[in-house]
This record gives C-alpha cells, structure tokens and sequence, in this order.
C-alpha cells in the first residue's frame, strides 16, 4: 500500500497568507520493475565482529529451522562505499534491503574492550550523536544504523547519511549545526552488545533456548511485574503568608496537618521558631518527612513544614533563596522569602499510598496550617491549602499494565504500597527485593524511575528527606558495600523463565561504557550528568547477558532519559513510549520484538510529529534494543506449528510513512576566523549571506556576542537560521547556530547583564506556543549558556515573537535575572506584546496593542528598571518595566504614547534614559530622568539620516549613530538633550538600504558586501585564548594551540604546560593510593617573542614520563585551560573517542 501526506491548509509566515486547496485530484502512477527481484532472499541480516561468527553459526541454524531465512555478515567483509565502518556498515544494510528484501538486522558486539581499549576483532562500532541538550553533549544511537532512507522530493529516496551538513559531526543539533533526520527506521535492528566470546556463547544459548520452548500458555510467562516509585518533585508551592511584623517577640510554633479526600488524617507537623525584631534573620530549609513515616509504607497523609525550619529567628533582615541547597527543584516548591516582615510559609503535603490502581484521589489533599504562641493560643489561621503530588513511575506502569492481555497476572512493586523498599538496615538498598522478584520468573518486566549506566533507582513516595533520603536502589551491577555478591545480577537464578524487560531513566543502555573513561574522563565519569560511565558494561546489557537467569533482551535509552513531572507524566517521551511498547503485544498482537519497538518509536514520530522537537528527537534516538529483533515473544509452539512471523502484515514489513523533515542545515567547522587589515574583522564567514545584525552585547572589556541571522541551504532552496558569533578580543570569532522555523525574521537579541561576562539571549524560535530564554553564564563561551525552553500547554497565545522579541539582562539577588518581551496572538488580539521576567514565577502581562512591530529594551543596572520602546501602527510607545518587588508575582509595565517616532533604539546610563528614533527623514531625541515614567527635552540629533543606535557611555555620555547615504554618522551629547555635529566612521561605506548594524561602547558590527558581518572594535584589547589541548599523533606531547584573539600584538608571550599529578577518586576513597605519579616532563615553559593580533600558534610539551592520573594545565599570558588525562608510561591519554 501507499501512504501519502497532504497539507490542504498552508500557512506562510513570511507572507502572512494562508493557501488552501477547495478541489484536487490525486494521480499515482506505478511502473512495473524492468528487473525480477533476485532470488536469494533473506529475513534477517546478522553482521557481527569477526570473533562470534563460530558462535552465531548455531544462531543461524536455529533461526533457519524455523523458517527465517537469516545471512551472516563478518564487519570484515564489509567493504562498499562509506566515510568510515559505520557508514560502511550501514550501506551494506541498505544492499540488503534492496537486494535481498531484508526486514530485520541483528548487529553484534559492543563498544571496544571492558577497559576501552581498541580490539576491532571484538568490537562493531557505535555511531555517536551530536545533539545536545544542555545536559550532555551527545549519546550513542543504534538507530543510526535502521534510518536507512530519507525521502527527496526531487529523487525519492535516498539514502539517510545522518550528516546532511556533511562536516563529519552526525546527528547534529547544537550550537555548531542541524542535520535533517528521516528517523523513522526501515528495518527492524537490535544488538548484542558482546565484547567477549563468552558473551556471545551465553546469548546464542539463551535465545534457542528461549525460542524452542513454547512458554505463552505457563504461568510465569503470563505475568508481568512493575518496579517503580515516585520519579520527580512535583510539589506545588504551599505559600502561606504570615506577617510577622506586629507580632511580639517570643516563640512560635508552625503547625500542619494533611487531610486525605478519603477523610484520613496524617500527624500534626510543628515547627518552632523565634520572633526577634532586634536580631538579624535566620531562615533555613529543611525537609524531615522521612522522619515522620519512618520510610515504612503504605502510611498516612503527610505534611511537613520545609520553610521555616526549627529554631530559626525571624528578625530585622529580609532573606531569600530562590532555591535552597539540598532541596529537589526547590525553586519551584519551596524557596526561602521573608521581605518586609512577611514570612512565606512553604510545605509539602502528600498522601502516600499508591495512586496509580484505581485511586485518582490520592493525587491531592488538604493541608491546614496554623500558628500558636508558647502559651498554646491559635494566633494564625487555620489557612487551608491544596496540595497534589503525583507518583508519576505508578502512573506510566500502570498505563502499560492496562494494555496487557486481561490473561496476565501483574505484579506492582511500588514504593508506595511497601513492596519496593530497602532493607532495615540500609532503608536505601532495595537490591534483594527486586532480585526475589526477579528469580519468580515473568514474561514482561518495567522498570520504570532514574538510573545511570551501573544502577536503577526510584524514589518513596513524596521524595521524603528529599533524594538523599528516598532514593532506593533496584539494580546494580556492583556492590559498592564491598559485601558479598560482589555483582549481584549474575546471582540471578530465573533460568529459561526470562523476561523482556525495559529499563526507563538515564543511560542504562550506554553501551559506549568502559573503565577507560574513568582514567581518561574521570570527573566527566564520575561528577557529571554522564556519571557511571566508567562501568566495564552498561546495566541493560549486564542484565541481559546473565548466563542464569536475568533477561532475554532489554530497552533503554542510551542518554539523558526524559520525563514529565506531575499529571502530565505519560503524555510525552519515556512516559509515552514504553507503554506505547507494551501496547504492540497486549493490543495490537505483535510477537516479535522488533516490530514491537520499532513500531512503538514509529508512532511517537507520529504522534508528536511531523516536526519533532529536540527532547522528542532524542527520545527516539538514543533508545536501545538490546536483543535480538526476531525473537519470537514466548517461543515457538513447535516445528510442527510453525506460524508466520507477524499474522496483520507480512513478514514484519515496515509501513513507509513520509513526514515532512525538518531543515537541512549547512555548516562547515567553525575555526578561528580570518584576520583582516586594519581594525576591521570579519565576524562570519558563512558561504551564503548572514543578515543583521540583530543585537551586539558587550561587557566594556574586549568580550562580544553578536545575534544575526544565518542562511543556509536546505536543498535547493535557501531557509534562514538564527545565529551567534562570540569573541574575546573582538579578533577572532566563533560562530554558533540555533535553529528556528526556517523563517527570515530578524529576532535573535542579545543583552549585557551588567557583571562579569554575564548576559542572556532570546530569539524567534517559531515553534508552536514556545519561547527560548538564553542565560549566558560566559558571553563568550557556549558551554556555559543554557537554554530556558518556555511553552503555553494551550494556545491562547501562540506565534510568539512573530513580528518582534527582545530581552533585557541584569545581574542581582546573586544570579542573572532578565525581562523579556515578545509579540503574541492572544485569544482575538493580534501581535500584542506580551512580557515575563526570571522574577515572576510564570507569570506574563499583556498590553492589548495590536500590530506591535518592534520592541526595544535598556537595563538601567542601578535601579533595575528596564526601559521601554515600541512600535505600533500609530506611533511609538515608551514606558518602562520592573521586576516585582515580591518575588513571583508579576512585572510592573507601564507604557504612554503614541509618539511620532519610528525605528527606535534606546539606552541608559547613570540614570538617565534616551530614546532617538526617526521622524520625517531627521534623527530625533527624547529623555527620561524618572526610569521611564515620563519623556521630555525633544531634540534633534540630526537633520537627516536613518536606523539610528544609541550607545550610553560609562561617564554619562550618549553616541547616536545612524545611516547616511550608505555611510555611518555618529553624533555625541554629554547629557542626551544637546547634540555635537555628526562624524563619519571611517571604513564602513556602501551599507544598502535594508542593512543594519549594531553598536556598543566597545564596538560595531555590520553586513559587508561578502554577506558575512564585519566588525570594528573601539577599544584596545588584548586577549590570549587557549584554544585546544591535545596529544601530538604519537601521544608522546601535548600540543596546546594559543590564539591571540585582541587587538594589541603579544610581545614577548610566555607560555607553560604543566602535567600535575592527579587523584579523582579520593572523594570516593579518602586515599592517596590512586594519585597518578609524573616523573618526567611535569613542566614545559617557553616565550613566544611575537604573536601578532589575529595570529595562531602550537607550542608542546617536552617528553612526559609516569603512570595514573594526570591533570594538564596551559597558561599563555593571562589565558589558562586544563584538561584531565591519563599517563601510561610514556604514553598519553586525553581524550576517550567517542567512536
């Protein structure tokens, strides 16, 4: 059959038009292939490392006698076309496709050694993915190799390179590039990750012996068991206000008390406090609800007082702490806030018996609080508040209990209901409970909570005592306790009785673990969100290739598992897909388990396609099969009762779904950019034209980000991009990529914080109800920004920033705080402008002016103020904005007009704000000395001219530049009001009439002639940067590339590369034991005599000598980087592959 796409509604944003079809005709044209498919034809495809082709001999005779015609590959073999033996291996299983009419593709062996060491005999390569998500730069994806095609509009199918930028860097979505993404797979693929003989031995054996034995009808197979508990914090925040400021000093007691809907009632919480209006505050946080249920479940409403804690002083001093240390997603429950003699109360509240079994209600309850003095007397309340906690693990088992046939037992081992828990001992361990169960035999298994690549884990219920306290441990392959069995999964004793399991959470499929990467990554193993990956084998597939027991095959994702707290829970990725996993079997009759994960990602493309967003995309891509694609759920009735594999379409025969891909991006390897004469640079070097700029920011020290937008190519077609150029030193910049909805809007802006190089960003991303905020902890370095993705759960609001977005940075309460505001369709209003702040909790404010087409915004860093400029079809509006004094409730807009302005800019500078803009062809001014609440002292800043910027000096003084005839003017005022005769600046000419630029009091940047952004820098600057730390080919020196990235040459440069002795491990083990030893080459130094502006050097280590841990340190001038590593002799190790 056929499936085709139509779009008879078309929206086109850049035209503002809708195009619809009232009638069509659909014609398909088929023509009859001239050649006769060959004759050999084959069901499943098994290419395997060289070492386990005796082994899996037997695996083909077993799958050959039940009627799945099965080749055998050696990657030895594989010699066609491809960039490297992933890419080799992969067109391979396109031939067999095409040519033997393969449905199912079987890969076996892992990644390297169990030390990480290269042996290609044992080992079928892992395809690495670049995308990022703030929380790792990349992941392993098997689907890499079942995504054969991509659908050509032009072609038809083609093959899916997954590097449609063609830069070697697959699966891109970063700051460097976007690779377009069929993602659908077209064969049905599972690995055995074996990186022993023996592995490969214990797995053949286990699956004939699986498949031969006919086990639907037995009674272990007919029953599935769920391991779960509560995933996330998703307490609402209590917030019960007490206003201390009249109370008399002397002691207070808090009080709370949870109600059920079921009228239990759990105990009375008290906390004690002091009232001292003469003393300085002290608030704290503190979360002690594991004391009041003892960890022992089911049990009685909960309600715990987390703010204030015992014995804290409310005093004189105000505190607050957005989100307290020790407190999970504290930020959104429970900060600490006592302003002008207010103290906000905050709690949990929870019931914690099971939810998920019929029992909804449990979701919520009532939680009265109240206040008395030390002589008993109620002086507050009681105030009652709702309070709904969500089980989400319960919620997502549950769904997928519900799609089993009605013929299966199930088995919940939930936390809350006291069959998931630790021990007395350690109430934390829950290893031998989920081990018993394990050994009873079932024929489906669903863990579903959090995990790394050594241990699963989930939580009691309500997260009592928070993470620490409640995290209990399912799963692990090691007994850190040092107590027999040492590896506990391989005491597993289920025998034939062995269930396909799926392992929810983070990483638990990371096939790409090895012990190297504790030598060679230790803190990146061990501290960060990839901690765990030093395990010699990722958890799935220990599980799995248990030689008594465990699984017959295991799902997981290979990354960052995702979820989604609270009601929400099983409306999108993990929480979606394994029930949607489970429901192949149990209702849509699928056996094969293949075809049941296949079919399971397939629909989530669906479902929340055609244009999948970063998390769903990872979703899909980073999930695992860890067995064999064909196995036949329960085995095979006999040879005598051979049935199909599939009965409702043939053979397992994929459907061919075409979805609308999402952009194809160009991009090259971003480089220290070209150095041209003068103090002119190119920012940019883009083969097409980078438009704008939209927004440059600057911190006064030589440091910019510049916001512009990229065309790229998709295609034949040009689309637009948003780009991101940084420097420090205004010489040499790195280019950076976001992508958006392909559109030509010019919204990517940039705002200066006001400290350091703190700063923050926002763009037009032009996906449904969603909006980025951008905090920039390093202006000038990606790795520190993260990405704030906002979206509205409907759509009241939607097209947000369509005709205009902006943001404006500041830096107090200890942290990066921001306004921004954006353009939006809210309910009939068309593009009014809607704003949100970091200080507000979630909360917008709209102004119903419609048609709003630019909004500029200015950060005045003493009051906090922001300034307010837009436009409007009847004018300029000016105004201002301030965070609100309470923290959480909504900003304060105010905004006054029309005035007879257009193209406005706006700055402020101790005090006082200006806005000029244009008006009948001339330049004109306007003042504020009261942070935006009034405008005055009109002035013209020039008789003619267009597109102006104003740049607010540090002394008080203000520059306006603007267009004159293709050229730029600038005109300076010392107070805003009178302004001096325009000056050219000299080197920027023949700008066309739709160009822009943008300015700071540090520099310019503009659109050259090239199509790529030049810039010219004001100040001196002098900066080093250390570019990169790496081994020379051999691995005997360390080469560190040193740039000089300012405007002033370095003369006489002295540079050091240091190899110090390291000890990661001693936070773990309080011993010296495992520091590393150098006993050659710890120091290299040398001067360079003269490193011109612009240029870059290498400069490397003398031979190093010793063994253990390393940490490298490279100083150049006032630049200084470090790398960890490890030394093997003579041999240096400092970066593990990543395949």
């Amino acid at each position: 059959f056929l499936i085709v796409d139509i779009y008879p509604v078309r929206y086109s944003p850049a035209n503002d038009e809708i195009r619809y079809i009232t009638k069509g005709t659909l014609e398909v044209l088929y023509k009859e292939p001239s050649k006769k498919p060959t004759q050999s034809k084959y069901d499943l495809l098994i290419i395997s490392a060289p070492a386990y082709v005796k082994e899996l001999k037997r695996l083909v005779a077993h799958k050959e006698k039940f009627g799945i015609k099965t080749k055998l590959v050696s990657v030895d073999e594989i010699e066609n076309k491809g960039r490297d033996l992933q890419e080799k291996i992969k067109y391979y299983i396109k031939r067999a496709v095409e040519a033997w009419d393969v449905k199912y593709v079987l890969l076996v062996g892992g990644y390297r050694s169990f030390l990480g060491l290269d042996k290609p005999n044992f080992q079928l390569p892992v395809r690495y993915v670049y995308l990022n998500d703030g929380g790792e730069d990349g992941f392993v994806s098997d689907l890499y190799y079942a995504d054969i095609y991509r659908y050509d509009p032009r072609h038809g199918y083609a093959f899916d390179s997954w590097d449609s930028n063609c830069n070697g860097r697959y699966g891109e979505w970063d700051w460097y590039g976007y690779d377009e993404i069929d993602l659908v797979p077209d064969v049905h693929l599972g690995r055995l990750a074996c990186r022993a003989v023996w592995e490969a031995k214990i797995m053949v054996d286990k699956i004939i012996n699986y498949e031969s034995r006919y086990s639907v009808n037995e009674d272990w197979f007919k029953r599935m068991l769920v391991v779960t508990g509560d995933d996330f914090q998703d307490q609402n925040k209590l917030d019960i206000e007490w206003n201390v400021s009249a109370v008399p000093n002397g002691d207070y007691y808090i009080h709370a008390q949870a109600f059920a809907n079921d009228g239990e009632k759990g105990e009375v919480h008290t906390v004690h406090v002091i009232v001292n209006h003469q003393s300085p505050s002290y608030i704290t946080f503190s979360e002690e609800d594991h004391l009041i249920t003892g960890l022992h479940y089911p049990s009685k409403p909960v309600a715990c007082i987390t703010v204030p804690s015992d014995g804290n002083i409310l005093g004189n001093t105000d505190v607050e702490v957005e989100s307290p240390p020790g407190a999970y997603d504290g930020y959104r429950w429970t900060p600490i806030i006592y302003k002008d003699g207010i103290l906000h109360i905050m709690g949990k509240g929870y019931d914690p018996r099971p939810q998920a079994d019929g029992h909804a209600e449990r979701t919520s309850v009532t939680v009265k609080v109240w206040i008395t003095n030390s002589a008993g007397q109620v002086i507050f309340g009681p105030v009652e508040k709702e309070s709904e906690v969500w089980f989400e693990g319960e919620w997502q088992t549950e769904k997928a209990l519900n799609y089993m046939p009605k013929s299966f037992d199930r088995k919940r081992l939930w936390t809350s209901n006291g069959l998931f828990h630790g021990t007395e001992e350690d109430p934390v361990d829950g290893i031998n409970v989920v081990l018993e169960e394990l050994n009873k035999g079932y024929g489906f298994v669903y863990f579903a909570g959090h995990a790394n690549p050594m241990t699963w884990a989930d939580h009691y219920p309500g997260i009592p005592g928070g993470r620490r306290n409640s995290d209990v441990a399912g799963l692990y392959q090691i007994n850190f306790h040092l107590k027999k069995p040492l590896f506990p999964l391989d005491t597993l004793t289920n025998g034939h009785r062995l269930p396909v399991v799926v392992l929810s959470g983070c990483h638990p499929s990371a096939i790409d673990c090895s012990f190297m990467k504790l030598l060679v990554d230790p803190y990146q193993s061990m501290y960060t969100a990839k901690s765990g990956i030093w395990a010699p084998e990722c958890l799935s597939w220990w599980l799995t290739r248990v030689k008594e027991g465990g699984a017959i095959a295991t799902l997981g994702p290979s990354g960052l598992g995702y979820g989604m707290l609270g009601r929400y829970c099983t409306e999108g990725v993990g929480g979606w897909l394994w029930p949607e996993f489970f429901r192949q079997y149990g209702e849509e009759g699928k056996d094969i388990l293949g075809e049941m994960f296949t079919q399971a990602l397939t629909n989530y493309i669906i479902h929340f396609g055609p244009d999948l967003d970063l998390i769903d995309t990872k979703t899909v891509e980073e999930m695992i099969l860890l067995g064999d694609p064909t196995l036949k759920i329960g085995g095979y009735p006999s040879l005598s009762k051979k049935i199909a594999m599939s009965s409702d379409i043939d053979r397992g025969k994929l459907e061919k779904i075409v979805l609308p891909g999402p952009s194809l991006e160009f991009r090259r390897s971003f480089g220290s950019s070209e150095l041209f004469a003068g103090k002119s640079h190119r920012v940019t070097s883009n083969p097409l034209i980078d438009k704008g700029p939209v927004s440059l920011a600057s911190d006064g020290k030589g440091n910019f980000v510049v916001g512009y937008t990229r065309q790229e190519r998709k295609y034949d077609e040009l689309i637009y991009q948003d780009g991101f150029a940084i420097s420090e030193g205004g010489v040499l910049w790195k280019e950076l990529f976001m992508r958006n909805g392909d559109e030509e809007i010019a919204h990517q802006y940039v705002s200066y914080a006001g400290k350091e190089k703190y700063g923050a960003a926002t763009h037009y991303l032009g996906i449904g109800t969603r909006f980025d905020i951008i905090l920039m902890y390093d202006m000038t370095d990606e790795n520190r920004w993260y990405v704030l993705r906002y979206y509205f759960p409907t759509e009241p609001i939607y097209r947000i920033g369509r005709n205009a977005c902006a943001i404006a940075a500041d830096y107090f309460r200890n942290d990066i705080q921001y306004i921004a505001a954006f353009t939006v369709d809210y309910r009939a209003f068309k593009q009014i402008p809607m704003f949100t702040a970091s200080s507000s909790n979630g909360w917008v404010v709209f102004i119903p002016l419609e048609n709003v087409q630019d909004i500029e915004l200015a950060t005045d860093f003493s009051s906090h103020y922001v300034l307010l400029a837009m436009v409007a079809p009847d004018g300029c509006y000016l105004g201002y904005l301030k965070h609100p004094d309470v923290w959480g409730d909504p900003i304060d807009v105010e905004a006054r007009g029309p005035y007879l302005l257009t193209n406005p800019d706006i700055a402020v500078t101790n005090g006082v704000g200006v806005v000029v803009g244009e008006r009948n062809g001339a330049i004109v001014s306007m003042v504020t000395t009261d942070n935006g609440k009034s405008w005055r002292h009109e002035s013209i800043v020039s008789a003619e001219g267009e597109k102006p910027e104003i740049v607010g000096n540090r002394d008080g003084s203000f520059d306006c530049y603007f267009i004159r005839n293709g050229k730029i003017y600038v005109a300076h005022s010392e107070d805003g009001i009178n302004w001096e005769d325009a000056k050219l600046v000299v080197g920027i000419t023949n700008l066309n009439a739709n160009d822009s630029f943008d300015v700071t009091t540090d520099g310019i940047v503009w659109p050259g002639n090239d199509g790529d952004l030049h810039s010219k820098v004001f100040i001196s600057t002098s900066k080093v940067s250390i570019i990169n730390i790496d081994t020379s080919p051999d691995r005997k020196y360390i080469v560190a590339t040193i740039a000089n990235s300012g405007t002033e040459d370095q003369k006489n440069l002295n540079w050091k590369i240091e190899v110090k002795e390291d000890n990661p491990l001693y936070i773990l083990l309080h011993s010296n034991i495992t520091r590393g030893r150098v006993w050659r080459g710890n120091l290299t130094i040398g001067t360079v005599s003269l490193l011109p502006s612009g240029e870059i050097i290498e400069v490397r280590s003398g031979r190093v000598f010793g063994l253990g841990s390393i940490k490298v340190v490279v100083t150049a001038g006032d630049a200084r980087a470090e790398e960890d590593g490890f030394l093997i002799g003579w041999i240096i190790l400092l970066h593990h592959p990543n395949e």
